[in-house]
Parts: C-alpha cells; structure tokens; sequence
C-alpha cells in the first residue's frame, strides 16, 4: 500500500476517537437530577420516571397493529375488485387477525385494570 493510503486510513481512523474524547471532556462532569427529571408543571413527579406499565406496552403494540392493519385493509373495501381477485387471501388474512384479537381478549391483555381475584 501506498503512504497516502496509509494515511488516509489512519486518519479515518483517528478522526472519531479524537471527536469522541473532545466531546466527552466537554460533557458536565457531574449528573444534574433536575435536568433529567420529567416536568410536571412544576410539582415532584409522583412516580419513577423509569417507571413503564409492561401492560401499556403491550396495548400500545396491538393497537398499532390493527391501526396499520385496518389503514390497509380500507382501500380493499373501496375497490371491489379486489375481491373477487383475491378475496381468499383477505379473508385468511382477516380471520388470522381476528383470531389474534380474541386471544388477547380472553387472556385478558386488552383489560386496562386487573381485576381482584
């Protein structure tokens, strides 16, 4: 290899880890509790903000994909040909979301509260 390639690669290499410890010398030095906490019109958060319902993940996750879903599925239902083309695979297509659904509705995903047994 030539010397200007060899250059080249050293300064390629080079060139982030100097920007990366100018960067972190820059940063603050010490943490600032206040800066990271959220803002909650200026009263003390009730909670932990790291603080995250698994529950509300998972509600969140199903309601995208049957938003998504439902968001393709309306041009299907706008143009009737598409039916009669392939009609079969929307209906499977369909029946596979609907069976998805009653299971999270039986297994209890979609309640909000739990319920005391």
């Amino acid at each position: 290899m030539g010397f200007e390639v060899m250059s080249f690669i050293i300064l390629v290499s080079a060139a982030p880890v100097a920007v990366s410890s100018v960067l972190v010398n820059m940063g603050e030095s010490q943490h600032d509790w206040d800066k990271s906490a959220p803002y909650e019109c200026g009263f003390i958060g009730a909670t932990n903000p790291g603080d995250f319902s698994s529950r509300f993940f998972h509600l969140v996750i199903l309601f995208l994909v049957w938003d998504v879903e439902i968001v393709l599925l309306i041009p299907c239902f706008q143009d009737l040909t598409v039916w009669s083309s392939s009609g079969g695979a929307l209906a499977v297509f369909l029946l596979v979301l609907s069976y998805g659904l009653y299971y999270e509705i039986f297994e209890g995903s979609v309640k909000w509260t739990l319920q005391e047994e």
